[in-house]
């Protein structure tokens, strides 16, 4: 069994796994009613659901205005002197009934793109640790000197693999392949 986290696509379909909730989001190509902007990604590639994106709707909306000034691609005309509420007219969007939308000013189609698939690092539950994920706490666990601890305590708990193998098993975790712990 492969588990994929984040993107994963072929020719018809993309499906996200938010690293925070586990739900699945799956977008068709072609297909108005699914929504790809449900799904966002920051500059570290970790993928979440937007309900999770953190900071006030005012910082966020700084933060693209910044993001806006900072790009050659777009040329929005006097924005470094926009007030807030300015800016909230230029960032308002069309929401569906999932209550994800596009900007409906048509000069920003791509940026929604752009920013909502490289958030700043603030807005991000992993990287701001809001949120540590447990194949996080595992590497961090297996890069110090824990390690060593944990392995001995191991070889004196259990007798055997199979031992050690029904313990994990009764505390959540369904299979083992290979080195990698599914939970």
């Amino acid at each position: 069994m492969k588990i994929r986290l984040g993107f994963v696509s072929n020719s018809s379909v993309s499906s996200f796994l938010c690293a925070i909730c586990d739900k699945l989001h799956s977008v068709m190509d072609g297909d108005p009613s699914s929504d790809p902007y449900s799904i966002n990604t920051c500059k570290n590639s970790h993928s979440f659901c937007s309900e999770h994106i953190l900071g006030s709707e005012d910082r966020k909306i700084e933060l693209m205005k910044e993001a806006l000034i900072i790009s050659e691609k777009y040329n929005i005309e006097g924005i470094e002197d926009m007030s807030l509420k300015q800016l909230k007219q230029l960032f308002e969007r069309d929401f569906s009934e999932d209550g994800y939308g596009e900007f409906k000013d048509e000069r920003l189609y791509f940026f929604q793109t752009e920013f909502f698939t490289s958030l700043p690092e603030e807005l991000c539950p992993i990287c701001s640790f809001q949120t540590i994920r447990d194949r996080d706490l595992k590497e961090y666990l297996l890069a110090t000197v824990i390690k060593e601890k944990v392995a001995e305590e191991i070889k004196e708990k259990f007798s055997s693999f199979q031992d050690f193998s029904t313990f994990l098993r009764e505390k959540g975790i369904k299979h083992i392949q290979g080195t990698e712990w599914i939970y």
